[in-house]
């Protein structure tokens, strides 16, 4: 496929350039090769000439890959009962960092089959760490232990305390669900 059709089809949405521009990305040793058609992606693209080669592409879009410190400031415990035994559930928020183009902000959720790692990212560090909360409260809302009825925070059937996405608030239970219903 020619450059200047991929790069038309690349304006259309900024995830269908990501996708474009990630697959026709030529590794550098060849971008010299193929200048014009390099220009013609800028020229479609309406950016420099300077700025469009193989390696911008490629970080352009991905989140920083900086490995940050791990510095816990918020740590939240759940309970699950299990036929046998009960379980804690540990959560731990770690500080959102700064990286080369993002902020992140790492969080930990200690099932009993094992630790799921997550992290919210966003373009300052508020962002970030509210991003990285409703990750969490995805993520428990989505699981295997929520939906067996037998985790809980405080009470049984009273919610975790954490927000979601919109798209999924129609699972909450408890003071959760009774907080989106609250009239304003």
């Amino acid at each position: 496929m020619a450059l200047d059709q991929t790069a038309i089809r690349c304006s259309r949405s900024w995830l269908r350039q990501a996708a474009a521009c990630a697959r026709f990305a030529k590794p550098s040793s060849t971008a010299t090769s193929s200048n014009a058609e390099w220009s013609a992606f800028d020229r479609a693209m309406n950016r420099p000439t300077s700025v469009t080669h193989p390696a911008w592409l490629a970080s352009k879009f991905r989140p920083s890959t900086i490995e940050p410190p791990k510095m816990k400031i918020l740590e939240r415990v759940l309970h699950y009962s299990a036929k046998e035994r009960a379980f804690e559930i540990p959560i731990s928020i770690d500080l959102p960092v700064q990286g080369e183009r993002d902020w992140s902000c790492l969080y930990r959720i200690g099932w009993p089959d094992g630790t799921h790692n997550g992290s919210g990212y966003g373009l300052d560090g508020m962002q970030a760490l509210m991003l990285a909360l409703q990750a969490i409260g995805a993520d428990i809302y989505t699981s295997a232990y929520h939906r067996s009825g037998r985790l809980s925070w405080l009470d049984l059937g009273d919610g975790y305390g954490f927000p979601v996405p919109k798209t999924i608030s129609h699972l909450l239970i408890g003071t959760d669900a009774a907080a989106i219903e609250a009239p304003r």
